[in-house]
Formats: structure tokens, sequence, C-alpha cells
């Protein structure tokens, strides 16, 4: 049997269970939403605000790590094992996830850079020309 307090801090930590169960599912589903709303309104022609949009992004970014890992946290402290191994597992997936899509994105944009600037004094022969340079 535990002590009172024992069993007031396992239901506290039941309670705040419960409630990230549900709640990062739901804001990540919310954000992903307004996520896709704002790229249908960018293909139809609308503005795009790719601030608010890299804002969403992070947030969502926090929230797919974060909710698991606070109900990890939680249910360690309550002492829930199974609980630990399926959020842990939750939270080990997606920061993998998380950092699998900013390495993709790392690679792309480095990727799609636009070539650097020749130097100053460069010169190029072109075609059918001769190959020596204006001005000696």
């Amino acid at each position: 049997m535990g002590t009172v307090v024992g069993d007031r801090r396992r239901a506290w930590g039941d309670g705040i269970l419960v409630i990230l169960t549900f709640a990062w599912p739901l804001a990540s589903v919310w954000l992903i939403q307004a996520l896709i709303a704002q790229g249908l309104g960018a293909a139809l022609g609308g503005p795009v605000d790719e601030r608010q949009t890299a804002a969403y992004v992070r947030t969502l970014a926090i929230v797919v790590v974060a909710g698991p890992a606070l109900a990890t946290l939680t249910a360690i402290i309550i002492r829930r094992r199974v609980a630990v191994w399926i959020y842990g597992l939750i939270a080990t997936c997606s920061i993998l996830a998380v950092l699998t899509l900013v390495s993709m994105d790392a690679y792309y944009a480095n990727r799609h850079r636009p070539p650097e600037p020749l130097p100053s004094g460069y010169c190029a022969a072109y075609s059918g020309g001769t190959n020596h340079c204006p001005g000696g």
C-alpha cells in the first residue's frame, strides 16, 4: 500500500498523463491543418507569409517532440513502467523524425543554393572569339 502523498501524486500524474495523451496529438493535427490551409492558399494564388509558415513548422516540431517527452517524464515520476516504454518509444521516433526532416531540409537548401559569383577581374573566353581578355 502507498502513502497518501504517493497516492495523490499518482492520481495527479495519471490526470496529467491523460491530458498529455490527448493534447499533443490534437495540437499536432491542428498545426498540420494550418500548414495545409496555408499551402492551399498559396497554391490558389494567395499571399504566402513565410514567417508564419516557419513559425508553424517550428511549433509543430516542438509539440511533436515535447508531448511524448513530457508524457515519458510524467510516467517515470509516477512509476508507470508500461507508459514509460510506450511514450519513450514514441518520443524517440518523434525525435528521429524531426532530425531526419531537419537534415533533409539542410541538404536540400545546400544543394539548391545559387552558384558562387565569379571573382572580380575574371575573364572567360566565349565561343567564336579569341582567348584574349579585353584590356590585355
